[in-house]
């Protein structure tokens, strides 16, 4: 399956200039207005030059007012570049005033000013201001600097104000008039589909019946370029194109030596540059030769939007933008997987599909969930198919596999075990194919370990599905299972031979508690400690005690079958020397 289905729709919006916009007021205002402290335009209907024309006072005196042009005379003017802006102007009463500017444009955040030569006089006075920038120009004030021509253009291009002044004479208050405003331009009409053969009666979208395949093209037979001035670029471009470089502009067929010069071949932004002698109707006709391509499979859905830009010496003279809903052909991606821990959260499948896949499909057999994510806890483990069905006729539907697998966990140690001391126990572990590797807390990496002493023995078990780490531990105590033997000497000779100096009492295990003293044959304590390592060495009070019978009593705890055991035990110990 190679093609791609999708229908394109071309929608324009750009300027039809007209070689002039002019205002004659021979039958109203024509929404002229004024600002500052003019007084709002009153049509007179003879007087004129001739006919119909304006006329306004200033309401206070000290500022300077202007006429301000409707957006008739705004928006993309770039055709007048090089062309006149021509008025008439009269005043009841003048004085030559330089300081203030005689005409505003306002566009591109920027205000452009010219002062004419000469201010009007009582009687009517034609002017005509040349639209370029080395014709008197100055930015925001008639001191500033001159306009470079990207400014002007930039100006012409976005044209949001045009003003021109009325009041000359700000020391009383005097009235003014204008008549016959002419603004010069070019003629431009663009037309991808004249005779809106494909479209809709009186719509200027071209549409072309196209499934499941691109090498389309963007205009139509008869499409319309016209334009006075002379045409120094179109750029065409798609600003949105998430297949990357998979979606192109190219031409249908070589590029014939007439046609303008062409940059951006097979790419998404492509430019026709005046290669010197190049006329509208060539470039015309090589925009009827460009076609949209998309040589990703699949494609990804959605509207594409494609800029033409129409440059001419002065700057962008038309702007048009196609929208292309593009419908691909079903798709449901490339078979994938997933690995899952039993305790992952649930997960939306369909991004383990491999490549890019259609939202809207089905999965079979469906997920709890009731929706696009599995969930480990309560799915099961196998495959799982996702099923586009197509959206446009003609298309096929496609389904693709998830094979999704969930880690085993390890199999419990069993219950915390209690043995008799010198006993030896073995924890084994239950051995899957899936068990990438394993470590005890011991360190060591077998199957099964023979432990010999309590403590709290742990295994992590890391499965080649997903990583997952699965972690048991079991607790194993020891006790005595039989009582421990306390032996106590009966004599010592502490004559520091280092034979037998020392008495104290000997235990096969570790005493819980010790209590142990010493009395002579008086029956006077002279020796007592609680600490098993305590050694009696004979002496009392520092001094050596002769040879005799001394009696001890002996109180202690030892562990027994896991509880304290308490013994009391006595006798009696001979100093000799």
């Amino acid at each position: 399956m190679r093609f791609l289905p999708f229908l394109i729709s071309f929608f324009l919006f750009f300027n039809n200039l007209l070689p002039a916009q002019s205002s004659t007021f021979d039958t109203g205002t024509e929404n002229w207005s004024t600002n500052a402290d003019g007084s709002p335009p009153v049509w007179m209907e003879t007087g004129g030059n001739p006919g119909g024309w304006l006329s306004a006072y200033d309401i206070s005196t000290g500022g300077t007012w202007h006429w301000v042009a409707p957006p008739l005379f705004l928006g993309n003017v770039c055709g007048s570049y090089g062309l006149t802006l021509s008025f008439d102007l009269k005043t009841s009463e003048s004085q030559n005033n330089t300081t203030k500017p005689d005409v505003i444009l306002v566009g591109d955040n920027m205000n452009l000013v010219y002062n004419t030569a000469f201010d009007p006089n009582t009687f009517w006075t034609n002017y005509e201001v040349v639209l370029k920038e080395d014709a008197g120009w100055k930015i925001n004030t008639v001191s500033g600097p001159v306009p470079t021509k990207a400014q002007f253009a930039a100006v012409l291009s976005s044209l949001g104000g045009l003003q021109i002044r009325g009041e000359f004479l700000q020391s009383a208050e005097d009235q003014g008039g204008l008549d016959n405003v002419v603004l010069k331009t070019t003629t431009f009409d663009f037309d991808l589909d004249d005779n809106d053969s494909t479209t809709p009666p009186n719509a200027t979208d071209f549409r072309t019946d196209t499934i499941c395949y691109d090498n389309i093209p963007v205009a139509d037979l008869d499409a319309v370029l016209v334009a006075e001035s002379a045409i120094d670029s179109i750029v065409i471009q798609l600003v949105v194109h998430p297949d990357g470089l998979k979606e192109y502009l190219d031409f249908a067929q070589p590029i014939p030596p007439y046609y303008p010069s062409v940059t951006g071949q097979h790419t998404w932004r492509m430019v026709l540059k005046n290669n010197g002698q190049t006329i509208a109707a060539l470039y015309r006709e090589a925009i009827k030769d460009i076609r949209y391509y998309n040589d990703a499979f699949p494609g990804s859905g959605g509207t594409r939007t494609v800029n033409v830009m129409v440059y001419t010496g002065c700057g962008a003279l038309g702007n048009a933008n196609a929208y292309i809903p593009y419908f691909p052909p079903a798709y449901a991606g490339e078979d994938g997987s997933r690995d899952f821990c039993p305790l992952d959260p649930p997960a939306d499948i369909r991004l383990d599909l491999t490549g890019p896949y259609e939202s809207g499909g089905y999965w079979y057999p469906a997920f709890t969930s009731g929706d696009n994510r599995f969930d480990p806890e309560t799915d099961q483990p196998g495959f799982y198919n996702y099923v586009v069905k197509s959206s446009w006729a003609g298309c096929p539907d496609d389904t693709a596999a998830v094979d999704i697998r969930i880690a085993t966990p390890i199999r419990d140690l069993g219950n915390d075990q209690t043995l008799c001391r010198d006993s030896v126990f073995r924890i084994s572990l239950a051995v899957l194919p899936e068990f990438e590797s394993w470590v005890w807390s011991t360190g060591s990496s077998a199957p099964s370990i023979v432990v010999n002493a309590p403590g709290l023995y742990s295994i992590a078990v890391t499965s080649e599905i997903n990583g997952c780490i699965f972690q048991d531990s079991i607790r194993i105590d020891y006790v005595t299972c039989t009582e421990c033997p306390v032996y106590v000497p009966n004599a010592f000779s502490p004559d520091d031979d280092g034979d037998n100096d020392q008495f104290q009492a000997f235990a096969g295990c570790d005493f819980l508690t010790y209590h142990l003293v010493v009395y002579d044959r008086w029956g006077a304590l002279v020796f007592e400690t609680f600490d098993p390592g305590d050694e009696w060495n004979g002496d009392f009070k520092g001094k050596n005690l002769n040879p005799g019978v001394f009696f001890w009593l002996l109180d202690y705890e030892t562990e027994y079958l896991g509880q304290a055991l308490k013994r009391r035990v006595k006798g009696d110990i001979s100093l000799v020397k």
